[in-house]
C-alpha cells in the first residue's frame, strides 16, 4: 500500500492523460471552443503504449 500526498498531479495518471488530450486539442484543433467530436477524437489518441508509459512514469510498474 502506497500513500500518496493530498494531491500529487505526478502521481495522477488522469493528469498525464488530459495533458496529452489539451496538447493534441491545441495542436489539431484550432479555437478557443471545441465540439464535443473533437474531444473524443482527442482522447482516441491515447493508445495502449502511452497508458503503460504513464503508470511506468508514476512508478507503479
Amino acid at each position: 500500500l502506497v500513500f500518496l500526498p493530498p494531491y500529487s498531479p505526478d502521481l495522477n495518471l488522469i493528469e498525464m492523460a488530459f495533458a496529452k488530450v489539451k496538447s493534441v486539442l491545441r495542436r489539431h484543433f484550432n479555437g478557443e471552443s471545441h465540439s464535443v467530436s473533437d474531444i473524443s477524437d482527442a482522447c482516441y489518441t491515447i493508445t495502449p503504449e502511452d497508458a503503460v508509459g504513464y503508470f511506468r512514469e508514476a512508478g507503479y510498474m
